[in-house]
């Protein structure tokens, strides 16, 4: 039996509590664009559990007309930087950080499996000590706006590299059909 299309409920429920904290107006324009429900599946269950895309998605997709991509980019970038300090995520970066940002973005797979469910898969393609080519395959489209999506997979990778010691880090991609390819860049901080 296939599984439904989700999201780690700790990431979804952390994207609103950011929206929270921030512009009550950008949160009201937000909120007004989402279904009813839409917030009881994002906040209902337990970090570890799952909230289903559709639900997720819409919230981004709310996210990004009122924020704009560049915000809502700037968004999932704060939202990562926190996240990846949580317990579920310290011990990851604690260890894959110790092989510098390319060993952290060489494992790009594993983080990606563990915070998704049936919404395609990521890999790291190539890396150097100051780069990086992260592809993202079998995104459920046309079900879900694959734009939104990868623009906020990017703020994640952006602040990927962040956490695991990259600095400057810049993300360009390039998406079609079911995917995107996203090309990494940083600086080392030593």
């Amino acid at each position: 039996m296939a599984r439904e299309p989700a999201i780690r409920a700790l990431l979804s429920q952390l994207v609103w509590k950011w929206l929270e904290q921030g512009d009550r107006n950008d949160l009201a324009r937000i909120q007004a664009r989402l279904s009813p429900g839409t917030l009881h599946a994002i906040q209902s269950p337990l970090g570890i559990g799952w909230v289903p895309m559709k639900p997720h998605m819409e919230m981004c997709v709310g996210i990004q007309e009122v924020l704009g991509p560049e915000g809502a980019f700037a968004h999932w970038r704060r939202v990562v930087l926190e996240f990846g300090t949580s317990r579920m995520l310290r011990g990851f970066f604690a260890i894959a950080g110790r092989s510098g940002t390319d060993g952290v973005i060489r494992r790009v797979n594993v983080a990606y499996a563990a915070e998704t469910r049936a919404v395609g898969s990521a890999r790291c393609t190539s890396t150097t000590a100051t780069s990086a080519i992260v592809e993202l395959v079998d995104f459920p489209s046309p079900e879900f706006d694959l734009e939104t999506y990868v623009n906020g997979f990017a703020g994640t990778l952006s602040a990927s590299i962040t956490l695991a010691g990259g600095a400057s880090p810049e993300v360009v991609t390039h998406a079609s059909g079911r995917g995107a390819r996203f090309q990494l860049s940083w600086k080392t901080s030593a």
